[in-house]
C-alpha cells in the first residue's frame, strides 16, 4: 500500500508586541497546545487547508520523507514491506516464465 503525504496549513492570529514574539511563542508548540491556545486562550485560528498532497509509491521516497520530518525512517516499515511485495509480484507478472 502506498503512503499518502499531505502538507497542511493553519493560520493563527495573536496579539503580541512583535512578530518575533509571536513566532517564538508558536515555534515549538505541539498541536494540542495550539488547539488549546485558539480554543480557550487569547488567540484565534482558522480551519486547516491542504496545501499539497502526493502519493509516495517507492520505499526509498517514503524513508527520505520520514527522515525529513524527524522520524528514523522506519515508521511505515510494515506498509513498505507490502509495497515491495506488490512491486515484486508486478515484476513477476510482467516477465512470463521468469517467476
Amino acid at each position: 500500500m502506498p503512503v499518502q503525504k499531505l502538507v497542511l496549513q493553519f493560520t493563527v492570529m495573536c496579539a503580541t508586541d512583535t512578530l518575533e514574539e509571536a513566532v517564538s511563542a508558536y515555534a515549538d508548540m505541539e498541536l494540542s497546545e495550539i488547539e488549546e491556545s485558539i480554543s480557550v486562550g487569547e488567540d484565534i485560528g482558522s480551519g486547516i487547508k491542504i496545501i499539497s498532497s502526493e502519493t509516495l509509491s517507492f520505499p526509498e521516497q517514503v524513508t527520505k520523507e520520514l527522515i525529513e520530518i524527524g522520524n528514523d525512517g522506519s515508521f511505515f516499515d510494515c506498509e513498505l514491506g507490502r509495497l515491495v511485495d506488490l512491486e515484486d509480484r508486478a515484476d513477476a507478472t510482467d516477465k512470463p516464465g521468469e517467476a
